[in-house]
């Protein structure tokens, strides 16, 4: 991973809210633990795949709108 790329990423999580991190950590963990799809929160495999399915038809949300949607 690029350093460019590290830099971003810190500067987006120190962006957003409480419950994004909440849900970074969830996945962070269950990535330690057994690096397996099945341990990440059943909420958050509902919310990647519906991430993937709007990518697939490339339905892209503004973070910032989403952003706004949250606050």
């Amino acid at each position: 991973m690029s350093v460019a790329l590290k830099e971003e990423i810190i500067k987006k999580i120190h962006e957003v809210d409480e419950v994004i991190l909440l849900e970074i950590q969830e996945i962070l963990n269950a990535s330690l633990i057994h690096n397996n799809y099945t341990e990440v929160p059943l909420y958050i495999q509902k919310r990647l795949e519906i991430s993937k399915e709007q990518a697939n038809r490339k339905e892209y949300i503004n973070h910032s709108d989403v952003m706004r949607k949250y606050r």
